[in-house]
Formats: structure tokens, C-alpha cells, sequence
């Protein structure tokens, strides 16, 4: 982005919410909770006390850093502003991660994007309910192969956004180089947060508008184009709220009832696969699949 004006704009969209920000960081499903949902527990897992307010500390920070470039050194400091409230110290992970999603949400153009990026797929059962589990394996070479995989990772996405003639290209490149820093998941805690901030900041840099999503996680089973499409559906709920806010109206019911409408318009995604389906139920076979370990 070039010039104050342009970093204006971008600023007034990044902080449209206001009081209402914390929708940017609160998983759909556990928005009725309200903004200390995960402070508290109210979701039905460990309290994490400070989440909120380290939160409010990252877009704070986001906010002044518009225009900044995109490197290794701006994730730090947003690894340390969504980490305030725990362990900010920046650690790069040794060992393998997993995200535990709902059979539905696994899109079947989806295996060659996920299995490209080293993961192993298995079948699992969480509360005697049929869950797919996406593994993704250390990288061989410890914490300097990750290093190194990050600064390749950053240096294409920056390449692609630059390069990018026009709008549809651009959301593809930023939704493409958000779902690789996911799929590396580079270190030991606060990934998903810290590249929830910086895809905001990406977004309104470039022209779009932040996102209100229906699932952050979802973007480790979708492919790129898939993933622009939900962030896409995500901007459309962020106006939702912005326009509430700006009116004084009921965010909370505002986006409901957008969530409806767009279910009867049958604009919501449409899952590969029914909810509670085992995820081998159409074509996929139920096995787990395990791609080959690639090194940095």
C-alpha cells in the first residue's frame, strides 16, 4: 500500500468494529458466549485468562503496523502481542501438531492440497462422534528448517501479492499465503491467532475487508480457491457487523439473521460430506493417508 491517505482508509476498516472487535477472534459457535467465552471456559475447555485483552493488544498493534513489510520480524511481534497474557517468548516448534475437525468440513479438493503439505489423515472418534484428525509432521531439520521454510513461505506470498493484476488474483495470493503459514504452523503456540491478525492486516492493506469467519480452522481442509471463497463470505459478515455498529443496532442479532438469509439463498458452503457422516462415507477410503516427509 502507498501513502497515508491509503493507509487511512485501511485503518478505518481495520477498526470499524469498535467495541465489537472481539467478534474477529471468537469462533463463530461461541460468539452467544460473548467476548470473554474463552477467558472464562465458556466453550466447554480450559479457561485461558488475558486471551481477550492479548487479543486487543495484537489488533492494537496490527493497527499501527499497517503499511509495515511483511517479514519474519512483524510475526514476532504479533506472536508476542496474542501471547501476552501466557508465554510470549517466540519457540519454534519440534514435533508434529494436529487440528481435530468435524468429517463435513473436509472438502474434497482438499486431499492434494493437504497431503502436498505433509499431512497424514486419520479417523477418529471424539465423544463416540465420527471426527477427522489432520496431522501434520515435524519437519526434518529441527527449528532452522522451519526458519527456513518460513521466510520461503513469506518471501512467495509477498511475490504473489505484488504480482497480482487485479482483485481476484490478490485475495487468491493473501488466502494462499495464509493457509501455508497454517499448514506449517511454525511455532509452539499461538499460530492460528497470531495469522488471524496478519490476515486481517493483509486484507485491508490491499483493499478488501477484514473477516468474521464461519470456521478459522476450516482453512487447513480447503484449498486456496476455497479458502478466498471463504474469506470472501467472511467480509460479507465483517460489513454486517460494521454497518450494526455504525447504526447502533444488535451485532450479534444483525449477523444471525445475515447467516439465515444467506442459508435460504443457499449461499452457505456446501460440506463435501453430511454432518455426522464417517468421512470415508463418500469415495474416501478409510484408511489414513500418509504423504511423504518432505525437508525444508
Amino acid at each position: 500500500m502507498e501513502g497515508l491517505a491509503a493507509i487511512r482508509v485501511a485503518r478505518r476498516r481495520f477498526d470499524a468494529l469498535h467495541d465489537e472487535t472481539w467478534r474477529l477472534y471468537v469462533d463463530r459457535d461461541h460468539q452467544h458466549h460473548g467476548p470473554r467465552v474463552y477467558d472464562l471456559g465458556l466453550h466447554g475447555r480450559d479457561a485461558a485468562p488475558g486471551f481477550m485483552q492479548s487479543m486487543a493488544h495484537a489488533h492494537a498493534l496490527a493497527s499501527r503496523e499497517l503499511g509495515s513489510p511483511l517479514d519474519r520480524a512483524l510475526l514476532q511481534r504479533l506472536h508476542e502481542a496474542v501471547l501476552a497474557h501466557g508465554a510470549p517468548k517466540l519457540a519454534y516448534r519440534d514435533h508434529a501438531f494436529h487440528v481435530t475437525v468435524a468429517p463435513r468440513r473436509l472438502q474434497r479438493g482438499s486431499l492434494p492440497w493437504l497431503t502436498r503439505s505433509g499431512a497424514q489423515l486419520e479417523e477418529v472418534e471424539e465423544d463416540g462422534v465420527p471426527r477427522l484428525r489432520v496431522l501434520f509432521v515435524e519437519l526434518e531439520g529441527g527449528e532452522e528448517a522451519i526458519v527456513r521454510r518460513l521466510e520461503r513461505v513469506l518471501s512467495a506470498g509477498r511475490r504473489a501479492i505484488a504480482r497480482a493484476k487485479d482483485a481476484d488474483t490478490r485475495l487468491l495470493a493473501i488466502a494462499r499465503l495464509h493457509a501455508r503459514l497454517e499448514l506449517l504452523h511454525p511455532t509452539e503456540d499461538g499460530n492460528t491467532r497470531r495469522n488471524l491478525v496478519l490476515l486481517d492486516k493483509l486484507l485491508v492493506e490491499h483493499g478488501f475487508w477484514p473477516v468474521i469467519l464461519d470456521e478459522p480452522n476450516d482453512v487447513v481442509v480447503m484449498d486456496a480457491r476455497r479458502w478466498a471463497a471463504a474469506l470472501r463470505r467472511g467480509m460479507a459478515r465483517f460489513q454486517v457487523a460494521a454497518r450494526a455498529v455504525a447504526y447502533g443496532d444488535d451485532v450479534g442479532e444483525r449477523l444471525r439473521a445475515h447467516d439465515r438469509a444467506r442459508e435460504r439463498r443457499g449461499d452457505a458452503p456446501d460440506p463435501a460430506m453430511e454432518p455426522d457422516q464417517p468421512f470415508h462415507a463418500r469415495g474416501f477410503r478409510r484408511v489414513t493417508f500418509v504423504a511423504p516427509r518432505r525437508s525444508a
